[in-house]
């Protein structure tokens, strides 16, 4: 499933071939033609040999698989984009991150499962990073938001997202050819997540 770091390198990648995109949490987001792309739990994007570029969606009539293959959103602005999501975990400032993290500890939830809330706390994180946030952190899947060191939990999520948007990062501006770089970045997302894991 592709999670934040996986779409904001995406979006670098994009970037670096003159695209107009921007990223937020889970989701790509292309100004000049206020639409957004997320892509649920798996699905990718293509870029053809004239620079088209295309969202990956099968498609079966009367099936619907917006959960699986993520939807095309239409939005006024940026600001209308991002009202009502959480912070951006890829994007914030450590001092942003912590007051989110202290918001957190005033519920009684389970951090594993507050991490994900995307509308709510932070966009961006999904299974696998916030499982790489835990162990980060020390702690386990039953852990609930009211016994959580604040300094502990916000230094953990930088730490996975640095390391994370580092090794990205390095691969993008490294890559022989950037097009087939972003065309295969969700098959390889498992192999290049097994890099990165501590766990």
């Amino acid at each position: 499933m592709p999670e934040g770091p996986e779409v904001y390198i995406m979006g670098y990648a994009l970037m670096l071939l003159g695209f107009d995109v921007m990223t937020v949490g889970k989701r790509l987001y292309f100004p000049n033609q206020a639409v957004s792309w997320s892509f649920g739990l798996s699905g990718g994007v293509h870029i053809d040999e004239d620079n088209k570029l295309t969202k990956l969606k099968p498609f079966k009539p009367g099936k619907k698989y917006d959960f699986i293959f993520g939807e095309e959103h239409h939005h006024f602005c940026y600001s209308d984009l991002i009202r009502g999501l959480g912070v951006d975990i890829c994007k914030a400032p450590e001092e942003t991150i912590k007051q989110v993290v202290q918001e957190m500890k005033k519920h009684n939830k389970l951090l594993y499962i507050a991490l994900k809330e995307q509308n709510k706390f932070f966009c961006g994180i999904g299974q696998f990073w916030a499982e790489q946030i835990l162990n980060e952190a020390g702690l386990d899947k039953l852990t609930r938001t009211l016994w959580i060191n604040v300094d502990k939990v916000t230094s953990a999520i930088i730490t996975v997202r640095n390391r994370a948007l580092e090794y990205y990062t390095a691969l993008a501006l490294h890559a022989k050819d950037t097009k087939e770089f972003i065309n295969d970045l969700y098959k390889k997302t498992k192999d290049m997540r097994n890099k990165i894991s501590v766990i």
